[in-house]
């Protein structure tokens, strides 16, 4: 089944398959973090680097992809120290 999409020009296109496959890989390959170090920040950005070029809506998802496991990554790092003055405690819970 194809999914219609404003192109940049502004007229519908049908995207194919395998277009959406590797939008859908980007942000499932976040999933490689709990079985590598960093891995939720290495397999989007693999994906994405590997195909950006190819099609528009997979820059589009891998950028997505990318921001959301980077912002995670930050709040992370940053939370991790403010669980010693306690207030990282709320910030980690609403992390995870």
């Amino acid at each position: 089944m194809e999914e219609k999409r404003e192109g940049f020009s502004g007229e519908p296109r049908l995207l194919p398959e395998s277009e959406r496959n590797w939008a859908m890989f980007c942000h499932l390959s976040a999933f490689a973090g709990f079985f590598f170090p960093f891995g939720a920040i290495i397999g989007p950005l693999v994906c994405w680097l590997s195909k950006k070029d190819e099609s528009p809506w997979v820059d589009k998802n891998g950028k997505a992809a990318m921001n959301f496991n980077l912002s995670i990554l930050l709040y992370s790092v940053l939370g991790i120290p403010l669980c010693f003055i306690l207030v990282g405690f709320l910030i980690i819970g609403f992390l995870w």
